[in-house]
């Protein structure tokens, strides 16, 4: 199946519902170098489809003859961490990998970010950490591609520390990416949710709630690398398997009840990028 990424223009109709996650309170302390949410006014441009109507300038429209809007200073650049598991059982999936998924998701938020003059850091983390400096614009989207560029998913994970070391900066936002398995991730994810603004976004593969009948196959813990025969086409170990996949649901739902918005993408459906606008663009029209 191919997976088409985001366009330009569906980018540039995101303006964060993330960015209204932290409306009144410390956004950041930087002044943004970049056009936004603000008082003062940069330019005016002419009016497009899905502009704020109070935006409209009624001086150059009426000189004009045509609509045309104000297009504000940003008064701060939002601070913002994205955070991105890449431990072993990231590396799992049946129609593609987790972890090609989340690079998708990662890659998207990073530009929407980019595109606004946020202010943000990404945190790559699995048998090591690896972060980029706090950046601003192009120089910020190009450090965290050169990471994304040459990291794998593989053995035991350090995804918990990442995201609560991450804290110590007081982040305006934290967009953790993970398929949360982990006890410890879940735990982490409900530190940080009491403390700062979180958006979880929790990665799926269709495999992991249905056990599909394949007879008699080998499992492999991606993390431990331990292995056990399992017989799939008995009926109860099925159910089992679904049973405790509902439970780890019921557990991710309790520890995610303080995020601001948690937002799930499969391996089998559409670009992960695509995944994540159609669900902040579905929520800011609910918020409306």
């Amino acid at each position: 199946m191919t997976r088409i990424s985001p366009s330009d223009q569906q980018l540039a109709k995101v303006r964060w519902p993330l960015r209204s996650a932290v409306s009144g309170k410390e956004s950041g302390g930087w002044r943004s170098t970049g056009v936004g949410e603000g008082m003062e006014m940069a330019t005016v441009r002419e009016y497009t489809i899905g502009d704020d109507p109070r935006r409209i300038n009624w001086t150059a429209t009426a000189r004009t003859g045509t609509l045309h809007v104000v297009v504000p200073i940003a008064e701060r650049s939002l601070s913002s961490v994205v955070a991105v598991d890449t431990t072993g059982s990231m590396a799992t999936g049946s129609v593609r990998t987790k972890f090609e998924t989340a690079l998708e998701v990662v890659d998207t938020v990073s530009k929407v970010a980019c595109r606004h003059s946020d202010r943000f850091e990404l945190l790559v983390a699995g048998d090591s950490i690896m972060r980029t400096p706090i950046r601003q614009g192009k120089s910020a989207l190009k450090n965290a591609q050169s990471i994304l560029e040459n990291v794998v998913a593989s053995g035991e994970g350090r995804f918990s520390e990442s995201i609560l070391q991450s804290l110590r900066n007081r982040p305006g936002l934290l967009i953790a990416v993970s398929d949360w398995r982990l006890d410890s991730d879940r735990e982490a994810l409900k530190r940080c949710s009491e403390l700062v603004e979180t958006i979880a976004i929790r990665v799926v593969d269709p495999t992991e709630r249905d056990l599909p009948n394949a007879g008699l196959i080998t499992l492999q813990n991606p993390e431990t690398g331990r292995q056990m025969l399992l017989d799939t086409g008995d009926p109860k170990v099925r159910e089992l398997f679904s049973e405790a996949a509902r439970d780890l649901d019921s557990d991710f739902r309790s520890k995610s009840r303080l995020c601001r918005m948690v937002i799930e993408v499969t391996t089998a459906g559409d670009h992960g990028g695509a995944q994540v606008l159609d669900q902040l663009l579905l929520n800011t029209r609910r918020r409306r």
